[in-house]
């Protein structure tokens, strides 16, 4: 939603813009020019928190609210916020259905690939435009606090100068994540003339996993690094390449330029995946699926480490000349 909230602050007279959020992911609009408002919506908390929130919400008058999620929570509080027009998908872009009913009106995007697409589809109709990927903005906070930290770690980890190597095993479900021991493998593979430093990054309960890895690597080279949303957007702008599923740190890599190696399987990689003509997905899938209930990964285990393996190495020799 980054690139249409920046489109509209991109049309003549600008647009004044507050965006609800969840507070685990605040630290995405940190230092944000496009956005007024942020408004903290914990809809996992408690009752009297988000009553609170959308009190403040209604002390304002809102010309318009626009649901990029496309969920029923989200229409909702679209419709309690009292905006005179609620935009949101129609189907089947539309995540629930059910969300709908609260729209004011409901966009069609026949032509929209990916869904950053279809989200300045949503906002195309007060002119707000940014057809084209290179133009697209990712306004994510470059936080010198963080930078700090993420630099302490490495130089606790031995490394200041090296250029570093993304490996990141986690993924959102079972049917998007490729095995920790290909992972393992992966780097076994690369260790003798990989000229990268290979940094297997890790988020909360990931740990066990990451350490696994290196274990059945045996590259002395690799290091495991945890780390919060802004250090590892400090990590990805200094990385020269990513490597890992579909999953946070790779959208985040993507939107900050590095290079990346996409592993992808029940989801669908021109929808959600890397846009850089550059960049190099791997899939393989059963069916399109976007299901968290979803368990199967035989589709991205048919991924072998070799085909990962050589566009690692495809993607470093590719420059930005080459667009």
């Amino acid at each position: 939603a980054l690139p249409a909230v920046s489109a509209l602050a991109q049309i003549p007279g600008g647009a004044q813009v507050d965006w609800l959020i969840e507070p685990r992911y605040k630290i995405l609009l940190e230092r944000n020019s496009h956005v007024r408002n942020v408004v903290e919506i914990d809809t996992r908390g408690k009752l009297s928190a988000l009553r609170r929130s959308m009190t403040e919400v209604r002390r304002r008058t809102y010309d318009a609210a626009i649901d990029f999620q496309g969920l029923l929570k989200s229409a909702v509080l679209g419709r309690l916020a009292r905006a005179t027009e609620r935009v949101g998908f129609a189907e089947p872009w539309l995540r629930e259905p059910v969300a709908g009913a609260f729209y004011t009106r409901q966009v069609r995007l026949p032509d929209a690939e990916h869904v950053v697409e279809e989200n300045l589809g949503l906002v195309k109709q007060w002119g707000a435009d940014s057809a084209h990927r290179h133009q697209w903005r990712f306004p994510l906070p470059d936080l010198p606090e963080a930078r700090d930290r993420m630099e302490e770690k490495l130089e606790n980890l031995g490394i200041q100068n090296s250029d570093l190597l993304i490996v990141n095993p986690g993924g959102g479900w079972a049917a998007k994540r490729w095995p920790a021991e290909n992972f393992a493998a992966l780097l076994t593979e690369l260790a003798p003339a990989c000229p990268l430093t290979p940094v297997v990054t890790y988020g909360p309960g990931e740990e066990v996993l990451a350490e696994a890895i290196l274990e059945g690597s045996g590259n002395p080279a690799a290091v495991s690094l945890a780390t919060d949303i802004p250090e590892f957007i400090a990590l990805a702008r200094r990385a020269k390449l990513f490597v890992g599923t579909d999953t946070g740190p790779l959208h985040l890599s993507t939107a900050v330029g590095t290079p990346v190696v996409g592993i992808y399987g029940p989801t669908n990689p021109k929808r959600h995946g890397p846009f850089s003509p550059l960049d190099i997905v791997l899939h393989r899938a059963n069916r399109i699926s976007h299901s968290r209930r979803n368990h199967h990964a035989g589709g991205i285990r048919e991924i072998g480490v070799g085909e990962v393996a050589d566009a690692v190495r495809a993607r470093l020799e590719k420059t930005d000349d080459e667009r």
